[in-house]
């Protein structure tokens, strides 16, 4: 008897992904199937928005915390604010490195969950788009120049978003 699935001739679940027999309007439209939007959108909001808003306010609390700060020093006078000086940089001393790494980790989720998901997306349709230009026949050489040009013109085309982004940003 033969068996049902026969892992020589490929992956049991290569139609379902494949772009030869699918296009990728029909493969976003199965996984969009698959998925639990309201979950989806739980997720992205608790991993990726609150990250990022956290990211963004960190600078103005550490703006507005210093100026708390520096007023209440130019308040004292004599020796006290020097023994509150050295206070805040002892504490800073011990308290930066475990600040700079949960920034820093902070940093690579918002990265990990907003930035190479877009930089994926862009490379994989540009990719999809470019290879109905490319002959039946190509041989290696011009795919792997295809698949440089795509993840190239992927960067520059997630790039040029995330510059449009901060000008529109940037006067507020």
């Amino acid at each position: 008897m033969a068996p049902i699935i026969e892992p020589r001739d490929g992956d049991a679940e290569d139609d379902f992904s494949s772009t030869k027999k699918r296009s990728l309007l029909a493969i976003a439209g199965s996984l969009l199937g698959e998925i639990n939007l309201p979950k989806l959108a739980l997720a992205w909001v608790i991993l990726a928005l609150v990250p990022g808003v956290l990211l963004g306010l960190a600078p103005l609390v550490a703006t507005a915390w210093f100026t708390s700060v520096a007023d209440r020093l130019f308040a004292l006078a004599g020796i006290g604010s020097l023994l509150l000086l050295a206070l805040i940089a002892v504490a800073g001393w011990y308290g930066f490195r475990p600040l700079l790494r949960l920034a820093e980790r902070s940093f690579w989720s918002l990265n990990s969950l907003a930035v190479q998901p877009v930089y994926a997306l862009c490379r994989e349709g540009l990719r999809h788009l470019a290879e109905g230009f490319l002959s039946a026949g190509a041989n290696e050489d011009k795919r792997a120049f295809l698949r440089a040009a795509t993840a190239v013109g992927a960067g520059l085309l997630a790039s040029a978003g995330a510059a449009a982004v901060a000008g529109l940003a940037w006067p507020a």
